[in-house]
């Protein structure tokens, strides 16, 4: 086996089943050997596998496909269309056409979840990195903050280097997006009527 071969291999996950259980969608994470970087893109396919579409081909990644509870949208996040890596949700209307971004805060959506009547969605996003320019800050300053490690557990896989920086809890409206935000979080869920959210929090 060869870099190669290794590099032609592909990462399927997130799968979601569609409402009306004809679809599913997922994730194909590859490897482009010139560019030398990885990239994810996300995949729709029949129920019994004798059709399959590729949805995104972008240079950026999306992530965490899911569907709206009536099947109309497929939502994901990606940081395509930013000035930053911060990712913000995405909808894809499956009647066709672009997608179109529901939400441009500074920091990052680390999950979310549908509301049972595709009203709104609840996010958690996190602060944004405090080492990142504004844009009114000079170009030329390239040195990146020092790291401070005032913990036991500093380190996370894939995430990287813990800090300060906390999530937080939100509500955006999928018409208008307007966003309403709420306590800080971990994670959430939403009862089945959509009228109460819960989640762990530290006090």
């Amino acid at each position: 086996m060869t870099p190669e071969d290794l590099a032609a291999l592909r990462d399927v996950g997130r799968p979601q089943i569609s409402p009306d259980g004809e679809w599913v969608a997922y994730t194909v994470r590859s490897s482009d050997l010139k560019e030398d970087k990885r990239g994810t893109d996300l995949w729709m396919t029949r129920w019994d596998g004798l059709r399959s579409l590729q949805l995104t081909f972008t240079k950026e990644s999306e992530s965490t496909p899911r569907f709206s509870p009536d099947g109309r949208y497929l939502s994901f996040l990606s940081s395509r269309g930013g000035d930053g890596d911060a990712d913000q949700i995405w909808l894809m209307d499956r009647a066709g056409g672009e997608a179109r971004r529901l939400t441009s805060e500074k920091g990052s959506v680390e999950d979310y979840v549908w509301s049972p009547d595709g009203r709104r969605m609840v996010l958690v996003i996190k602060d944004p990195d405090p080492s990142t320019l504004d844009k009114d800050q000079s170009k030329d300053k390239k040195t990146a903050r020092p790291i401070v490690l005032d913990r036991y557990r500093f380190k996370e896989d894939e995430t990287g280097y813990l800090d300060a920086r906390r999530q937080h809890l939100y509500l955006v409206e999928v018409e208008g997006g307007a966003v309403t935000p709420r306590p800080r979080v971990r994670s959430t869920s939403t009862s089945p009527p959509g009228r109460r959210t819960a989640r762990p929090s530290r006090s």
